[in-house]
């Protein structure tokens, strides 16, 4: 055996695994040779520019009235043409960049900080403390997403703020699930075991040999869930549950443009055309992360 490693060594050096900087290096050149790969990554890069600096893609102020140009068709002076209130809806689709995409990136943030805080702890610590946080966390799996989300924020009243918290709160018991699943398959490893003899913490054995390797899995879902969050928030925005006027949400532009669908056809329109670009384009990601990270598409 010695002797095969060896020669090994001699033909090529030492054995060693793929370093992190080399798999996400030749992830970027699946990127580079897929063409619907790079216009997604492209389209995500443009969205997180808008939404941090909308001010730099148009003039207009959106929640400006001008009743004098209502419903005026797409033109020069106006890309996607006004609202019913003289709005001009592409300054409207390019500030609500920054809600949609901004609240929807915040919401699956602090649910996965929260569920996989919960998960880990009820898969490493096991016993009643597993049963214990797995009952809340099937008891939040039971009722559908978005009906949970809506009677939460009847409750609370509409609102941003109200719409963000109701979603982590039910959106957090899916990482919970997760975490647990992957902490338990990580806590029997061998390195685990041998950090276990060497004198190491629960806490330093989960936080820093078991998480780290939960992280690709679990990155890929939250990427994936940015995308739901989109929908979910136009979704409560279309049903007034959400963002409040006059600022602008594309849910909330669709909800009133279905009004004048008839007669003002760019007005649900294009808000909806940014919610279709965006979530496909997060999904595209999403994939090609899952592509990068998964050694056995990798090989």
């Amino acid at each position: 055996m010695r002797s095969a490693v060896a020669s090994e060594r001699g033909k090529g050096g030492p054995l060693r695994k793929p370093v992190p900087a080399a798999r996400w290096a030749k992830g970027l050149s699946w990127v580079v040779r897929d063409p619907t790969t790079a216009l997604a990554a492209v389209v995500m890069v443009l969205l997180v520019v808008v939404a941090a600096v909308p001010q730099m893609f148009t003039t207009y102020d959106p929640v400006q009235i001008n009743p004098g140009i209502r419903l005026e068709g797409p033109s020069h002076a106006h890309v996607f043409g006004t609202d019913h209130l003289g709005r001009d809806l592409f300054a409207r689709v390019v500030f609500g960049t920054r809600t949609s995409l901004g609240t929807s990136a915040l919401v699956v943030l602090f649910a996965a900080l929260i569920g996989v805080t919960v998960g880990s702890l009820a898969g490493y610590g096991g016993g009643l403390v597993d049963e214990a946080l797995m009952r809340v966390v099937d008891l939040s799996l039971a009722f559908p997403l978005l009906v949970l989300a809506m009677a939460i924020v009847a409750a609370l009243g509409p609102g941003l703020r109200n719409a963000m918290l109701a979603l982590i709160f039910v959106w957090w018991s899916q990482y919970a699930r997760l975490a647990r699943g992957l902490v338990l398959q990580v806590r029997e490893r061998e390195f685990v075991t041998a950090a276990r003899a060497l004198g190491a913490s629960g806490v330093t054995i989960l936080y820093r040999h078991i998480l780290p390797n939960c992280f690709p899995p679990l990155l890929v879902k939250a990427t994936l869930d940015i995308a739901v969050a989109v929908l979910v928030t136009a979704s409560l925005s279309f049903l007034g549950l959400g963002v409040l006027p006059p600022d602008p949400d594309w849910g909330g532009m669709v909800s009133n443009g279905r009004t004048f669908i008839l007669d003002a056809w760019w007005y649900p329109t294009f808000p909806g055309l940014a919610i279709f670009v965006t979530v496909m384009a997060l999904n595209l990601v999403g994939d090609t992360i899952r592509d990068i990270l998964d050694p056995r598409i990798r090989e």
